[in-house]
């Protein structure tokens, strides 16, 4: 769609350029347009179109320079310049990665109705996706997928292992394209993980599903599994926000509207935070009450960030790969919240993220910071070196949002661009991870693509599969 601006008097070209910035005056430049040759006047009116599609719910700045125009007797305008807000844009969901389980296990995780890999980014059909679950890795592998449309209907898609597709069927049936978890319209949140997946609905309930048989994690106070949904008993209040609630290695985290983290199942190594080991089959409360937002991995290890722009980190092995950026102060297992330094973290869904060994955080000032294991290229500075403390990834001041997979990261850029680094493996298959179309690890961000839209917080990963959201242009 062409951009029009209309004055109170005819004009005509000048020299120079007409040029569309990201957010202000000192923005990044989007796109320059030659008076002469791609600015069209009609009248009192001028129009130019990009040449690629613009993102949704983002702010541009036109900017017209003194001499561009004139009137007709031939009179300069004194520079000026717009700005302009473009509309949402319509949600799509794109997928690539591995298919496989186990290397061997095709499970349809994709949700492409097929049990094929992709090594570059696919859509996945459907315009009407909004919400990510937030799909955690079991020792590399996921085993399905979860995802929210915008009217409120929960949808889920791989490997049904004891039930965790809630479709009420039996537990080694795989489903390759999503399918509706039940016809409830009320669903607001959702994170899975291997064997299991816990979601929050618009009433601030909790409910979870699939095995609940080795410790209990479901959070009814027994060790049985569920192959639909069931509400944790006693639980309310929940936040219906996004990165409200997390899934780990058969273990559930949940953040309250009142800012209480609470914590259910597996305990192993400290993991759930709350100073012990115990394995918990009910709901107990981590301390505090300004948590913001919380995720769980399955490799023993949690983080959360809390409204007061602080990053916190817990588990098995958090202290000697460094991850509590502590420059290793601490012990190598921690069973209640260390911070991390600094209080200008954002603590938002997509603010920070952790794979397997790694975390890469934003900053309030839109830097981007690593720490942990580098053994992939995961911190972003070109080796594979661990840090244990954070450092600044380039000297970018744009980074909008981060998420990933188990050893991969994927990131977008204030100007709508996307980005990857890490492991770009995929087992078998020959597929990498990292949706560039070959197998080549990154230590240091690549662009993929060139496209502009990728301005929505939804992104997720499993093992060796990612999951971001577009907006098209509206």
């Amino acid at each position: 769609t062409g951009i029009g601006i209309t004055f109170n008097q005819k004009i005509k070209a000048g020299t120079g350029n007409i040029t569309i910035r990201e957010t202000n005056a000192s923005g990044a430049v989007v796109e320059n347009f030659g008076i002469g040759s791609s600015v069209t006047i009609s009248g009192n009116s001028l129009t130019f179109t990009p040449t690629s599609s613009l993102g949704g719910r983002r702010v541009y700045y036109v900017e017209l320079p003194s001499g561009v125009i004139t009137n007709m007797a031939g009179d300069s305008y004194v520079g000026t310049a717009y700005t302009f807000s473009t509309a949402a844009g319509t949600p799509q969901l794109w997928v690539w990665g591995s298919q496989d389980y186990d290397n061997s296990v095709k499970t349809g995780i994709l949700g492409l109705n097929d049990v094929v890999s992709r090594s570059s980014p696919v859509q996945l059909p459907g315009t009407t996706w909004e919400k990510l679950g937030t799909a955690f890795d079991y020792a590399g592998h996921v085993s399905h997928m979860a995802a929210i449309k915008t009217d409120g209907t929960l949808w889920t898609w791989g490997s049904n292992y004891q039930g965790s597709l809630g479709q009420n069927q039996q537990h080694d049936i795989k489903t390759s394209s999503p399918a509706q978890v039940g016809s409830d319209t009320t669903w607001a949140s959702v994170s899975t993980n291997f064997g299991g997946t816990a979601a929050i609905k618009t009433d601030g309930t909790l409910w979870s599903w699939g095995y609940g048989g080795w410790v209990g994690w479901l959070g009814e106070n027994n060790r049985v599994n569920r192959s639909s949904p069931i509400q944790v008993p006693g639980f309310s209040g929940a936040s219906t926000g996004d990165g409200k609630i997390t899934v780990g290695n058969r273990n559930w985290m949940a953040v309250k509207t009142n800012g209480e983290l609470w914590v259910c199942g597996n305990n192993n190594e400290g993991f759930l935070g709350v100073n012990s080991t115990i394995t918990y089959s009910s709901p107990v409360q981590i301390p505090g009450t300004n948590w913001n937002t919380v995720l769980s991995r399955s490799s023993y290890w949690s983080m959360g960030g809390k409204t007061d722009g602080t990053l916190w980190v817990w588990g098995g092995g958090v202290g000697g790969s460094g991850r509590t950026g502590d420059n290793g102060a601490g012990a190598n297992h921690r069973s209640s919240p260390a911070q991390v330094p600094g209080t200008d973290w954002v603590t938002d869904k997509g603010g920070y993220y952790g794979t397997a060994s790694c975390i890469a955080a934003i900053k309030t000032d839109g830097t981007l910071w690593t720490w942990g294991s580098g053994s992939q290229g995961q911190t972003a500075q070109n080796d594979e070196v661990q840090r244990s403390s954070p450092i600044q990834v380039g000297t970018d001041t744009n980074w909008n949002k981060i998420g990933g997979g188990g050893s991969h990261f994927i990131a977008t850029k204030t100007n709508g661009t996307l980005w990857v680094w890490g492991n770009n493996d995929s087992g078998n298959d020959g597929k990498g991870s990292l949706g560039l179309n070959n197998m080549i690890e990154y230590s240091s961000p690549i662009q993929l693509g060139t496209d502009i839209v990728w301005t929505s917080d939804q992104i997720a990963g499993g093992g060796m599969q990612s999951y971001v959201m577009l907006e098209a242009a509206p």
